[in-house]
This record gives C-alpha cells, sequence and structure tokens, in this order.
C-alpha cells in the first residue's frame, strides 16, 4: 500500500497542469492563452516580460478568460515593476478575478 501510495504522490505533478502560465518566452500574448484588450499598447521585451508601451494618458488593459472552479485554493504569482512616480491620476491596478473582460467599465 505504501509504494503505490508513493507512486501516486510522485505522479500528481505531471498530472495537474496550471490553469494560466504564461511566461511570454515565446514573445507572443495574444496566444496560449489569449489576451485581450489594448493590445497594440503592450508588448514583450527582450527579457521575456509583458511591458506597457502607451505614451497616452488614457487606461491600458489586458485580460484573460479563465474559469477557476478552486479560485480560493489557487496561488498567485506575478512580477510587476514600475519604474515611475505613482500618483491619484498616475497608477497601476492588478485584478485578479472580475465580471467583465472590460476592465475599464464597472466591475465585481
Amino acid at each position: 500500500m505504501t509504494r503505490i501510495l508513493i507512486l501516486f504522490l510522485s505522479l500528481v505533478p505531471f498530472l495537474l497542469k496550471a490553469q494560466v502560465h504564461d511566461n511570454f518566452n515565446d514573445g507572443d500574448f495574444t496566444a496560449n492563452p489569449v489576451w485581450t484588450g489594448d493590445v497594440a499598447e503592450f508588448s514583450v521585451n527582450a527579457t521575456q516580460q509583458l511591458q506597457l508601451n502607451s505614451t497616452g494618458n488614457n487606461a491600458s488593459f489586458l485580460s484573460t478568460n479563465l474559469a477557476l472552479p478552486l479560485a480560493n485554493t489557487v496561488e498567485w504569482k506575478m512580477y510587476v515593476k514600475q519604474t515611475f512616480a505613482g500618483s491619484a491620476s498616475n497608477y497601476g491596478r492588478v485584478y485578479l478575478f472580475s465580471d467583465q473582460a472590460n476592465l475599464e467599465g464597472p466591475l465585481n
């Protein structure tokens, strides 16, 4: 019985798959997974990081569709670097969940 349990536990990492994993190493954020929104204002830089390239003073967003039945039991990891001084009119936001794909309107 112990051998079966050890075998099962050693195979679990290969059986489980992340719902969303994107490290942008393919240089494309429009496929696998598909990110939508203001895609013309974003790019993947030489160090394979998603980067905002907006020169305007409007909001820019990306979102991806995801169904998470175990939303309270997942782990989120991300790297965020802002190279500007934030203010009341110049800031960044991260939404983990929303009822709308367009993050510029009213959200729950």
